[in-house]
Formats: C-alpha cells, structure tokens, sequence
C-alpha cells in the first residue's frame, strides 16, 4: 500500500505535464529541471534529518499546538524557502517565478511526503497513506493557481481587492490538510474532517476548469 504514497507525486507531475498536449499548459518547457532539482534537495535536507533527528512524531491533546506545528514544518516553511530560492536563482520576471513553484513543490514532496509518513510516525495507517498525499497535493495544487492569479494580476493591473481576495483564499485552503489531521490524530469532529477532505477537493476540481477555461498555453513558455 505504500506504493501509492512513493509514487503519488511523481505522478500527478507526469499527468499534469501531459496536459499540455489537449491544450491545458501548467508547466513552462523547462519545468523538469525544476521537479529533479527538488527532489535533490528534498532527498538532502530528509537524509540530513534522518541522521540527526530520531524522536517520532508527537501528538499532544493540543489543537492549536498541532496545527502551528503541522502547518510551519509540514508545509508553509517549505513553500516560503522554496519560492525564495525560486526568487533568488531565477533571473526570469516574478510571473516566470510563480510558474515554477508547482512543479518544484511537487518534486519535494515526492520524497519528503513519503519520509514524513513513513518514518516519523509510529503507525503508519490508511491516513498516511492515501487521504494525506491527496489532500496535500489537492492544497499545493490548488494555493498554486491562486497565486498563478495573483501574478496574472499585477502583470494586468488588476484591483488591489482582487489581489488581497486571492491571497486570503490561498492562505485560507493551505489551512485545510492540517486541520484534516489533527482532526483524525485526536479523533475529534469526524464530521467535520469529512466535510473539509470533499471541501479541498471540490475546490482543487473548481480551479482545475477555472485555470484550464482561463489561462492562455502560450503564455507558458
């Protein structure tokens, strides 16, 4: 069963990749050395981790203690690093910048999503295995063309509510996979644990058709 958590990211890559040939563009050309670059870099930073951190993941009774700890370590610190050295590197325009962080993000969590369940958790369940992968990538996906609009934005000097709204939503939705698991690791709101997992993807699918009836290929170079 763990076969679908290794090779889930890579994955979606590929598929979203393949898109381009029904006219759905989401990669630049190059994006590929952006995925492999990642997935160096995740592979280091989670052998480095490896060797010097041994304790298991811990679970207090705390949900805000759980959430600020899920939501830094496990995702924002990760795309705040990574698009800054997506900013840093690249000498293309912030529009060309946005477009790589997709498939950068992806490239990381083909290793470090599989490490992080696999190896930090005492048990690995059907949790860490399948609805966790899922979620995330529907989040990543999702904050991914939100920003993808915000850049779009200030390129058409758009209303600077549009830009607050779209920020706010991306924040919001990348909200979403940590609450899910502290919700299932405290048995808490089982209700509302699944009313959130069918919320991230229905808004995932939403954006999915939003970006493909919006976005222009050959704006995608």
């Amino acid at each position: 069963m763990s076969v679908f958590l290794i090779v889930f990211f890579p994955l979606m890559y590929f598929f979203l990749k393949s898109l381009k040939s029904v006219k759905i563009k989401f990669f630049y050309d190059g994006s590929l050395k952006s995925f492999l670059l990642a997935i160096l870099i995740s592979s280091l930073f989670c052998f480095i981790k490896l060797l010097f951190t041994s304790s298991y993941k811990q679970i207090p009774d705390n949900f805000i203690l759980n959430f600020v700890n899920l939501y830094l370590f496990d995702f924002f610190i990760f795309f705040a690093v990574g698009f800054l050295l997506i900013i840093l590197a690249s000498r293309k325009n912030f529009y060309h910048k946005v477009l790589t962080i997709l498939p950068f993000m992806l490239g990381f969590y083909s290793i470090y999503m599989p490490y992080t369940c696999l190896l930090t958790y005492e048990k690995t369940d059907m949790f860490l295995l399948f609805v966790k992968p899922t979620t995330f990538f529907a989040m990543i996906f999702s904050v991914w063309i939100l920003i993808y609009f915000f850049a779009k934005s200030i390129k058409n000097n758009e209303s600077i509510w549009i830009k607050i709204l779209l920020i706010f939503f991306a924040l919001v939705i990348s909200m979403i996979p940590a609450t899910i698991e502290i919700l299932n690791f405290l048995n808490i709101l089982f209700v509302l644990k699944i009313i959130l997992i069918i919320l991230i993807f229905a808004v995932s699918v939403l954006l999915f058709f939003i970006f493909a009836s919006k976005s222009n290929p050959d704006e995608i170079i």
